[in-house]
């Protein structure tokens, strides 16, 4: 059975690309070293990528998965324990890096199912075009080294697509394990099930045992998510797939009267502004010559393969829908529409290559604009006087005793992993002599510093005057400041009431903070 089973996929993705296939490794390698070179390693970990950690640290130094809490998207975390638990670090940070670097490699790996993917349209030659540039895509490039979810969210989203688009019947239940997969590694991947599970019926509706090869596909699916989905009913109440997406409808379809969030025309409005802004920005660099000729081919005598892509287009367009209808703006939640570009640019590409009458000399000058391109753009976005590495070891020194100050977004991100034990052993030694019966690990760790928003408020002594409990005030050469932070900078001997306690200038940084505490 097991040969059978191989030679079928042997058939499917080797043998009939065997003299490209080779051609994927430089592309891997390339990717893959380019993604190294704007690693940081030695920084802790901020945002959404914190929370991954310590979920994963959790599992790891208990040996199970938490019993009081978890995370929404807590497979990625799964994943990580995996290899937290295979490896033995001193440092913490090491596991921070770790995290990246699993990250980075998921990543560049997923340019391999692109491959195939592109394949199910294209010859060898327009599918290589694919595969670079999804290896050079910048914006993934720039999401790999955050130790998020995205790569697997996408790696598990193409699988599903290559699989279910295959010409053999068997492995098409293959998308249904990865529809699974994809749902639990983040909860809007539900939706690649639900289309799936459409374009079955219409693929296959001229056969006699159509729902019973159907239920094949359903239990597959749900055997992998019950499991989840009941750990998480019983951890936080509701499980975060079927149930958080009624509850986010319900939501936002209820009059805006009776609900305390925004609903009706306003929260559409917006989410069609946001996306439509959004969208288009994530087309530059590499889409934007390429996706919206590539569309017009697309919807262009439409059969089952082009129908199952857009509706996929539409499907992952949802979620984006909603987080800029909120709104969220960042352009990650747009990242899974990405491996769908890829694809659809090649319809553009062809079409370019047969105008142009030299298809060879069209295809090099693409690919060389297609890296040059990824490069500028990396280049643009990375040189902007952000130094991480400085910033983190300056947290390190404020930390050091307890303050409650002025927010100073994004540079405060590096607060929190700032306090966390550079030890590893020391987690274990938190889990030993404390109990987590209310929380978890992280909530273990005692933050000294305690963060107050500047907004509405117009002068230093509105913000000491709204909040009593404020001790210190820190401000840098951020232009984003406001108006009295930034005054504070230049003219720090106006306040008399500020102390000055730290300037990083007088310890050689190039990144110039100044932090002051307030005398009252």
């Amino acid at each position: 059975m097991n040969n059978k089973l191989s030679n079928i996929i042997k058939n499917e993705f080797y043998n009939q690309n065997k003299k490209f296939i080779f051609l994927l490794i430089p592309i891997i390698i390339s990717s893959y070293l380019i993604k190294i070179y704007y690693f940081e390693s030695g920084i802790g970990l901020t945002f959404d990528s914190l929370g991954y950690f310590f979920y994963a640290v959790d599992i790891t130094i208990l040996g199970h998965l938490p019993e009081n809490y978890t995370l929404a998207n807590n497979f990625w975390s799964i994943i990580l324990s995996l290899f937290f638990t295979s490896f033995e670090f001193e440092n913490t940070v090491q596991y921070m890096d770790l995290q990246k670097n699993i990250s980075i490699i998921i990543s560049t790996l997923t340019i391999i199912p692109i491959y195939f993917l592109a394949r199910k349209f294209f010859s060898s030659k327009y599918s290589i075009i694919a595969a670079i540039i999804f290896a050079f895509e910048p914006r993934l490039i720039q999401n790999s080294i955050l130790g998020i979810t995205e790569p697997l969210y996408i790696l598990f989203g193409v699988l599903t697509l290559l699989f279910f688009l295959s010409s053999n019947k068997k492995i098409i239940y293959f998308s249904f394990l990865f529809a699974a997969l994809v749902t639990i590694t983040r909860g809007e991947g539900q939706i690649l099930f639900f289309i799936i599970s459409i374009m079955f019926f219409i693929r296959f509706r001229k056969e006699k045992l159509v729902i019973p090869k159907y239920l094949i596909g359903l239990g597959i699916f749900l055997l992998i998510l019950i499991p989840m989905m009941e750990y998480q009913i019983e951890t936080q109440g509701n499980d975060s797939t079927f149930g958080r997406a009624i509850i986010t409808i319900a939501h936002h379809t209820q009059d805006e009267n009776e609900t305390d969030g925004e609903s009706g025309a306003p929260f559409f409005i917006r989410g069609i502004e946001n996306f439509t802004k959004f969208f288009v920005w994530d087309l530059i660099p590499l889409f934007i010559l390429f996706v919206p000729i590539g569309i017009f081919y697309l919807f262009k005598k439409p059969d089952f393969k082009k129908i199952t892509l857009i509706l996929a287009g539409i499907g992952m367009s949802i979620p984006a829908f909603y987080a800029y209808s909120i709104p969220l703006l960042d352009t990650r939640y747009l990242f899974m529409l990405y491996p769908i570009f890829c694809i659809i640019s090649l319809f553009a590409i062809k079409k370019y290559s047969y105008y142009l009458k030299n298809e060879n000399i069209v295809l090099i000058i693409i690919i060389i604009g297609i890296i040059f391109s990824s490069i500028i753009f990396l280049e643009t976005k990375t040189t902007n006087g952000f130094d991480k590495y400085e910033i983190y070891e300056i947290m390190k020194i404020i930390v050091q005793e307890p303050k409650v100050m002025n927010s100073f977004y994004p540079e405060d991100s590096y607060l929190e992993p700032a306090i966390y034990p550079e030890k590893w052993n020391n987690f274990k030694n938190l889990i030993s002599n404390t109990r987590m019966e209310e929380g978890n690990i992280r909530n273990l760790i005692s933050n000294p510093i305690v963060i107050i928003s500047t907004n509405e408020n117009n002068s230093i002594e509105e913000f000491i005057k709204n909040n009593n409990k404020l001790t210190h005030i820190i401000t840098d050469q951020n232009e984003n400041r406001p108006k009295f932070l930034k005054d504070i900078f230049e003219n720090e001997n106006k306040y008399e009431f500020l102390i000055k306690e730290f300037d990083s200038k007088d310890m050689g940084y190039n990144y110039h903070i100044k932090l002051f505490k307030i005398d009252k």
